[in-house]
């Protein structure tokens, strides 16, 4: 199954012929194998990529990706500092990139990456890559900037390092050390709501709980119907902390006595709902809409 989200494609059949374009040749490879009958007349995007501009490294501290290139589409998913993209085309004021940590697609404004060769990108990726723990971390040089929880650093023999080579220090805002993802996801509790947010200056509910993991070094899926296909359904009654808890739409994270952290729409915020005992109609609601327990395996 091609999913639009991790694939991008805009084709037409013409006389059993199909004509169009798509964004890789790893999406063209799949049609050819849905359609073995059909002649092909289709434009690989990533072919037309300038060689200088082959992979993007996120260099704001937040960088949304839009549905369409413009700043007034959708937010349909985020990237945050040190992230890093695959460049499907090249436009003016927006590039069309792949995610390559969760395969997402969208488009995202250029002033927030740098571009590289395909040799200045595996050349960048020796370097030694940590995740930031603190809720915030603050860079001191020749960009200064305020960077979330999570973001990835790059660093040599001299110290962290931005693609561009130069160096800087930064400053651990609100400190990290715990590494169980249930007391680590309580740092987060009262962070805003955001649609498509997927850092602590705003999440949406599968953006929170897929950050928590890649903080883990766990790669997961973007949005929560992905997750739910993902995870392993196991019984209510041998849910775990660190389980998912699916609900049409919305996705948790069990915490425990009964509990689930999630970043609530209907509250703006990131929440602790009891699941198991509901105390009120809406935490009500939640038990009678679950849908499914998931592990990460």
């Amino acid at each position: 199954m091609i999913d639009e989200r991790t694939c991008f494609m805009d084709i037409r059949i013409f006389d059993e012929r199909i004509v169009g374009k798509v964004d890789t040749f790893e999406t063209l490879r799949q049609l050819k194998e849905r359609y073995p009958d059909y002649g092909f007349s289709v434009m690989v995007l990533e072919e037309f990529v300038p060689e200088d501009m082959k992979y993007g490294i996120v260099v704001s501290p937040t960088l949304d990706v839009r549905k369409d290139p413009r700043f007034r589409s959708e937010r349909v998913h985020q990237l945050i500092f040190g992230e890093e993209v695959k460049i499907l085309s090249v436009g003016k004021d927006y590039s069309l990139v792949k995610d390559l940590r969760t395969g997402y697609i969208g488009n995202v404004k250029n002033e927030g990456l740098f571009f590289m060769s395909e040799n200045e990108y595996v050349d960048y990726g020796k370097l030694r890559m940590e995740k930031l723990r603190g809720l915030f971390g603050r860079i001191r040089g020749s960009s200064k900037m305020v960077i979330p929880f999570c973001s990835h650093l790059r660093r040599d023999e001299r110290g962290y390092v931005l693609p561009n080579g130069d160096h800087f220090e930064i400053e651990i805002l609100g400190n990290l050390e715990n590494d169980d993802i249930v007391k680590l996801s309580l740092e987060f509790t009262g962070v805003p709501y955001l649609w498509g947010g997927t850092s602590n200056f705003g999440f949406d509910c599968s953006g929170f709980v897929n950050r928590l993991y890649d903080f883990q070094g766990k790669g997961l899926p973007r949005d929560t119907d992905q997750l739910e296909n993902f995870t392993k359904e196991v019984s209510l009654d041998k849910v775990e902390p660190g389980d998912f808890m699916f609900f049409p739409g919305h996705v948790g994270m069990y915490i425990g006595e009964g509990k689930m952290i999630h970043s609530s729409g209907k509250y703006g915020r990131i929440v602790i709902s009891s699941i198991l005992e509901p105390r009120d109609d809406y935490e009500r609601f939640l038990r009678k809409s679950l849908r499914k327990v998931g592990r990460v395996l």
